[in-house]
């Protein structure tokens, strides 16, 4: 899995010329432990991942998925019957029965179209999706980096004995705002 988040990014923010191999490996736990917290935080991966996960429908015409942004949706089952389904970016013949909503600010919902619901059941919605930022938004990366940066300068480095610990301790204000657009609204899983 790699971190948008890297050494590199990190000295070049911090404008220094040269870092050693100790100072790599600082860098990069340092970046490891922000994109964690950042992934925490925002209920989101960087990467993008395939889920198949069943839901209970809801007798309604939207359901909310538990990972987003939505890349794409692979198959989707109601109460056993195949739904066809679409991003709902373009107009198809015929129509599809279920579209899907990745917008990175809005939350990851799938939507019948055709006028039906979800119908009410224990687990008898079966959705199998990708989803996650297959490439993470620049102004996270930017947060991430300005954190990492942060953290290197005030030291707040690995401990002898754990070299994967980092305190992140209290982050500056702009990075908090810079990070708040992409959290997941509460009650959202």
């Amino acid at each position: 899995m790699s971190n948008p988040i890297t050494p590199a990014l990190i000295q070049a923010h911090l404008l220094l010329a040269s870092i050693n191999a100790d100072q790599t490996t600082l860098l990069t736990a340092i970046a490891s432990a922000v994109r964690s917290e950042i992934e925490r935080e925002t209920g989101r991966t960087f990467e993008s991942a395939a889920y198949t996960e069943a839901y209970d429908g809801n007798g309604r015409a939207v359901l909310y998925l538990r990972h987003d942004p939505i890349l794409t949706v692979t198959s989707i089952t109601l109460d056993g019957s195949a739904l066809t389904v679409g991003a709902g970016t373009s107009p198809v013949y015929p129509p599809v029965q279920c579209v899907w909503d990745g917008d990175v600010k809005r939350i990851g919902c799938i939507r019948l179209t055709d006028g039906s619901s979800f119908s009410y059941g224990i687990q008898n919605v079966i959705v199998t999706y990708t989803a996650g930022w297959g490439t993470a938004p620049d102004s996270l990366v930017r947060a991430g980096v300005m954190w990492a940066a942060h953290i290197f300068t005030a030291g707040r480095f690995p401990s002898q004995q754990n070299a994967n610990v980092v305190a992140l301790g209290e982050r500056p204000k702009i990075i908090t705002a810079m990070i708040a657009p992409f959290r997941k609204p509460w009650g959202v899983s």
